[in-house]
């Protein structure tokens, strides 16, 4: 889940975790891009990033990692502020994994 937001052009960081069902451990070298949507009531953007993993990284087997999303601004144009009570929906895809969703308001 994403928390209250309280900036009106800025989604805070916030943490994804992959799990891992498998017996196996998941390398994630070279760290996996995925595609970051950002909704904020009717509008959205789209676009690429890369997992902010270290080189080397795994999910280990019957096990899960956690990543810290940076910062992302959800202002389309300038003085663009989204009000208060809007609904903001994150997406998370990667190639191979469910995409996650997580949703929260502006406060």
């Amino acid at each position: 889940s994403l928390p209250l937001i309280s900036d009106p052009s800025v989604l805070a960081p916030f943490t994804v975790t992959l799990s891992n069902p498998t017996a196996q451990p998941i390398a994630l070298s070279p760290c996996p891009e995925y595609t970051f949507f950002l909704a904020a009531g009717s509008t959205e953007q789209a676009g690429p990033a890369v997992l902010p993993c270290h080189q080397h990284e795994t999910v280990p087997a019957h096990g899960s990692t956690t990543f810290t999303i940076p910062a992302q601004s959800y202002a389309w144009a300038p003085q663009t502020r989204v009000p208060s009570g809007t609904r903001i929906t994150v997406r998370i895809a990667i190639a191979g994994v469910p995409t996650a969703t997580a949703i929260s308001h502006a406060g």
